[in-house]
């Protein structure tokens, strides 16, 4: 019976560990991304996975911080950047990244951007703590920065660094 037990508890711990995606049972929280907000005004932020989670708002000269964290359906996390507290399909900067085993990818994505925004006129940039991985740079009033997403296939646009890199995303500079 002692046998029996032992064989089934061992068999659970398996069967827990190994049921899980992989990408779960990696240590996601070793980077973090903190937007830093310089703009002058507040900057609302939505962090999107599976579901849009709660709004936040960054006062001028704050930050706000996000451990990585994977989505249980898999893909990427936006954490949505607005000047105004309404998210609408032309005011939203993206911050998106995806953890994928000992690897961080990310980008920046002006889709969802009007090229007259203030986060546009007051430019931003994004630069990873390992000096190894590509930083994003768009000047102020650049309208057709380089360094990041215009249109939903511009995959030159993405970035990779260990999954240990810390991203600071600055607003404003």
């Amino acid at each position: 019976m002692l046998r029996l037990t032992l064989t089934l508890i061992i068999a659970t711990l398996f069967s827990t560990a190994w049921g899980q995606p992989v990408d779960e049972l990696l240590p996601c929280a070793n980077g973090v991304v903190s937007i830093v907000n310089n703009m002058g005004t507040p900057v609302y932020v939505w962090s999107a996975g599976d579901v849009s989670g709660n709004m936040h708002t960054i006062p001028p000269g704050g930050q706000y911080n996000e451990q990585y964290r994977s989505r249980a359906s898999g893909g990427g996390i936006s954490i949505k950047l607005a000047t105004t507290p309404e998210m609408r399909h032309d005011n939203i900067l993206q911050f998106e990244y995806t953890v994928v085993k000992d690897r961080l990818w990310w980008d920046a994505s002006q889709v969802n951007l009007n090229p007259g925004s203030d986060l546009v006129k007051r430019g931003y940039s994004g630069g990873p703590s390992n000096t190894n991985c590509k930083g994003v740079y768009c000047s102020p009033g650049h309208q057709r920065c380089p360094d990041v997403y215009h249109k939903p296939d511009d995959d030159y646009a993405v970035r990779t660094c260990g999954v240990d890199a810390s991203i600071q995303f600055t607003l404003g500079i």
